[in-house]
């Protein structure tokens, strides 16, 4: 299909489920530019998943984003990193009480060839 996915769907596909405490929510990405394939691991053929964990505030900017699970190449998880810092997200409104809330969510990011 391309050089990457964000998880099993094509960046279209917007919504995700968001967890925050007892809360579950909906939210949708305001920004997501999609990772670039850096061309030194496209050159190698070096294809993978990385799985980023996000801590996403309650304006929808990201908190904190961590590797959760590694490709097992470096570039790929650096160029999902540091991509995934610049995404932006609807504020997410807890279902329980309506207020915003923050939370985290695991994006699944796939490069391949």
């Amino acid at each position: 299909m391309g050089a990457w996915l964000i998880g099993q769907q094509a960046l279209a596909d917007s919504q995700e489920s968001l967890q925050s405490g007892h809360c579950t929510s909906t939210f949708t990405y305001r920004y997501r530019p999609v990772p670039p394939y850096p061309a030194t691991a496209r050159k190698q053929h070096h294809a993978g998943t990385t799985v980023l964990d996000i801590v996403v505030n309650p304006d929808g900017t990201p908190n904190a984003v961590k590797v959760y699970g590694s490709s097992g190449y470096p570039e790929l998880d650096q160029s999902a990193l540091a991509t995934a810092g610049t995404w932006h997200f609807s504020p997410v409104t807890c279902k329980e009480n309506g207020l915003p809330t923050q939370g985290h969510i695991r994006v699944p990011i796939t490069f391949g060839a």
